[in-house]
């Protein structure tokens, strides 16, 4: 053996002085398949033929940090301390045309999670290919091109939406809805309404459970309404008159009324227009007024049959006319509350030789207008039907608009109209619109609202129309509204 050692020494050494002369700095071993190199006593290595360095003792190639490491040739290729590993995550790069994964196939990607679908976006089969969609989590078996959505906070079918509803395959079983990324029943006893309940439902405090929502537990802005088939608050859209309003802001003209000012058979309040006449209304509209002392323009459809005019100057009717209390006018079911005669003020056949107003008078019936009212030095004296104090102009001193019983009868269901009335002196204080007022006779037009026993209300004219009423400081159009007075209703300026 130690003969053997020496020939293998001798050998070496004859090729060195033979291959390379002086500053051998390889030693070639025939048992080896590559060059061996040392290192100088100085930690230098020796010099490897050219185009090869010195690494790990042996004359090997340059290594490339830029390249991957080729599989199988036991070389850090590019010289991170290691040989022969795969790219960090174990798979093959796609499009690089390199095996980096060392399993003898090319950019055939990767199924860590063994579901069939790769992250290069081709199915895993016998042949290596196959078309699919991309896996877009390589890590999970739930996750891959049409697996089923649910609810996990990840997207599972990989088609960029996380827990998105899908009628045919639901989230979660049923009974439970999906809520924060995962299946839960519907309940608030632990968590809250707002973090568990649906869109639609509610909270029921006595139960601790999701119910359906009611319109009545829906909080919407002064612009919107409550849709009864999604319990979601919508934006209002104009209504006509006559239909059913909350508020102004729903109708077309800007006013909610009472239904029963109209007598309406219906609840709540309706759109309305204030009028004088027809001329106030559309084509498709008649001025209305019920008898309780509201007035409003409403469709033709829905009023009843009228032989006359509503009114309440001369100028409304024609010039053989005269604007005058009468009772010709029927309420019926369905649309009003039933009355078989409503006192208003309509335009009617002119008696020249009735007495006009100011004329004194002992009965109604002795006036052109069917008024006779309380003269200031005793005695009556024939009154018109008015809609605001300019009206009464010519009935007497300091005449003025008044929402009065005008019932012919004892017997009779109350009606209220406005017709010139003539105070009696100190009956009337001087308050102008919008001073303070406890009651009717601290205002000019006995036109005191809003007032209570602890608030003081406030003075306001009568009227027919808006435009009446003239504009606010901000040039906003001041409303002709009823208000209600007990079962009577009075057409003032709004406050």
């Amino acid at each position: 053996m130690k003969g053997r050692r020496l020939l293998h020494g001798l050998l070496l050494a004859l090729g060195c002085a033979i291959g390379w002369g002086q500053g051998c700095s390889a030693l070639i071993d025939p048992r080896e398949k590559e060059l061996l190199c040392t290192v100088s006593a100085a930690g230098t290595p020796e010099v490897c033929p050219q185009g090869l360095q010195c690494r790990d003792g042996r004359c090997q190639a340059p290594c490339d940090r830029t390249v991957p490491d080729k599989c199988k040739n036991n070389i850090d290729d590019d010289c991170d301390g290691t040989v022969d590993e795969v790219d960090k995550e174990g798979r093959d790069t796609c499009g690089d045309l390199q095996d980096n994964d060392c399993d003898g196939r090319t950019d055939e990607g990767s199924d860590l999670d063994q579901d069939t679908y790769s992250w290069c976006g081709r199915t895993l089969d016998s042949d290596g290919g196959g078309s699919a969609g991309r896996d877009c989590d390589d890590t999970l078996l739930s996750v891959h091109p049409g697996a089923r959505e649910i609810c996990d906070g990840r997207d599972n079918d990989c088609n960029g939406l996380i827990d998105e509803i899908n009628a045919n395959a639901p989230l979660c079983d049923p009974g439970s809805v999906c809520f924060n990324q995962r299946c839960i029943v519907p309940s608030c006893v632990n968590e809250g309404p707002a973090q568990t309940c649906l869109p639609t439902e509610r909270c029921d405090a006595a139960t601790g459970m999701c119910v359906s929502k009611k319109c009545a537990d829906v909080t919407c802005a002064a612009n919107e309404y409550c849709d009864e088939a999604t319990k979601t608050c919508v934006k209002k859209q104009p209504l006509d008159n006559g239909a059913p309003c909350i508020v102004g802001a729903d109708c077309a003209s800007g006013s909610c009324i009472d239904a029963a000012a109209l007598r309406l058979a219906s609840s709540g309040r309706v759109c309305g227009k204030a009028c004088c006449n027809d001329t106030q209304c559309d084509p498709d509209e008649r001025c209305f007024a019920s008898g309780t002392g509201a007035r409003s323009c409403l469709p033709v459809a829905l009023l009843p049959k009228m032989a006359e005019r509503e009114c309440t100057t001369e100028p409304a009717c024609a010039a053989n006319e005269r604007c005058a209390l009468s009772n010709d006018k029927a309420l019926s079911p369905p649309t009003f509350i039933a009355r078989e005669k409503v006192i208003t003020s309509t335009c009617q056949p002119d008696m020249p030789a009735l007495r006009q107003p100011g004329d004194r008078c002992f009965i109604y019936t002795e006036c052109s207008a069917r008024a006779c009212v309380p003269g200031l030095i005793g005695g009556s004296v024939c009154s018109a039907a008015c809609g605001e104090l300019k009206d009464c102009m010519g009935v007497g001193a300091g005449a003025y608009c008044r929402f009065v019983d005008v019932t012919l009868a004892a017997d009779a269901p109350v009606d209220y109209a406005p017709i010139c009335v003539i105070p009696r002196p100190g009956e009337l204080s001087n308050g102008q619109f919008g001073e303070p007022c406890s009651k009717a006779t601290d205002c000019r037009e006995a036109g005191c609202v809003g007032a209570t026993n602890t608030t003081m209300g406030r003075c306001t004219p009568a009227c027919c129309s808006d435009k009446q009423c003239g504009n606010r400081e901000d040039g906003v159009q001041i409303r002709c509204r009823p208000y209600a007075f007990g079962t009577r209703y009075e057409m003032r300026c709004d406050i």
